[in-house]
Order: structure tokens, then C-alpha cells, then sequence
């Protein structure tokens, strides 16, 4: 989703997507085969969409789509999940949580445990981030339902305040979402 621009370099090729991927396991954009650079797709710290916490300690995610190019898994989807924690009051910033997962029910278990397992450490402020702590879920939601693209399940036209702040009407649609994933799971084999 967002990017911070800068280039890194290049160890390894993720044996599941044929990725580019940094010394940290990241994957890049997808890069010519001799090239020694190429951005991360993920950059939680970049623009600092999704957060959770306070002004001084919160962690900081970021999600990214990819489609595997390898012969024997070509096409098939994958979604990238990132963490960084940020604490001013104990001056560091460290990775949390990276995940590569096929689009499937897992994918909520990850972004679950992704922010549960940050959220009882910072305390998280609504209005100074303008989001609750489930805008990460509900924006990952609503990446999977567009790119899947199950006939007969669009994605609804809410506004950005419901998408950041939440609400029944949304949080109804990403647990309905979530609750029929098993039978798209099944379209998802076949692709």
C-alpha cells in the first residue's frame, strides 16, 4: 500500500511468489532477474495509515496484495502483512509481525493476531490517529473482497469516516465478509 521510497537491496527470491526479497525477508517489487535494488512493498512507518496507540508508542501496519509468479502457483493471491512498533517513551522502532498468506479465512486470523498482540501494550487514542483500532482489519476486508471479486458480493460505498471510525453497519459487513469466506475459498483453489 504505501511506500517510503527507498531502495533495498536484494538477497533471495521467496520460493512461493518468485518475489524479490531484502535480507530481512521483505518482499520487493518485482524486479528484472540481474538487478540488485528494488523498493518494499510494504512500508508501515511510511505514510502511517493504520495505527494503533498513542502519540509517544503505537505500532504502525501495512498490507500489500501480490500475485505469485511462479509456474507451479502462477496467478494465485497472496497478501503481504506488516507491523512496526514505534516507542518514543523507550526510543526504538522495531519490526512486529510479517506475514506472505494465501487470500484465505487465515488471513483474518493473521490481522487479528497482528494487532492483538500490540494492542494491549499502547494505549490507542481515536481521535489523535482519526481511526479506531479495527481500520486495519476493515481496509485488509476490503482489499480481499475487491481483489477476490465473488459475484454478488461487492464491496459497499461507505465513507471514509465509516471505513476509519467504524460503525454496525460496516463492522456487520466485514464479519459477513469473513463468515462466507469458506465457500469463496473454494473459487480460490480453482483460479
Amino acid at each position: 500500500m504505501s511506500q517510503d521510497y527507498h531502495l533495498r537491496r536484494i538477497k533471495s527470491r521467496c520460493t512461493v511468489t518468485g518475489f524479490p526479497m531484502d535480507e530481512y525477508g521483505h518482499h520487493l517489487e518485482m524486479a528484472p532477474k540481474r538487478a540488485k535494488e528494488s523498493r518494499e512493498l510494504t512500508s508501515p512507518y511510511g505514510s502511517l495509515e493504520f495505527a494503533i496507540g498513542s502519540g509517544d508508542d503505537f505500532v504502525c501496519f501495512d498490507y500489500h496484495i501480490i500475485r505469485s509468479a511462479l509456474k507451479e502457483n502462477y496467478n494465485k493471491p497472496y497478501i503481504i502483512l506488516h507491523g512496526t512498533r514505534n516507542s518514543e517513551t523507550a526510543s526504538y522502532i522495531e519490526d512486529c509481525g510479517y506475514a506472505l498468506l494465501q487470500l484465505g479465512p487465515a488471513v483474518l486470523d493473521a490481522v487479528y493476531e497482528l494487532m492483538d498482540a500490540q494492542f494491549d501494550d499502547v494505549r490507542h487514542s481515536k481521535a489523535g490517529w482519526n481511526q479506531d483500532h479495527r481500520y486495519f482489519l476493515r481496509a485488509v476486508t476490503r482489499a480481499v473482497a475487491r481483489e477476490i471479486n465473488v459475484e454478488g458480493w461487492g464491496v459497499p460505498d461507505f465513507s471514509d469516516r465509516q471505513w476509519r471510525k467504524g460503525g454496525k453497519r460496516i463492522d456487520k459487513w466485514v464479519e459477513d465478509f469473513w463468515a462466507n469466506f469458506g465457500e469463496w475459498s473454494e473459487w480460490l483453489k480453482g483460479e
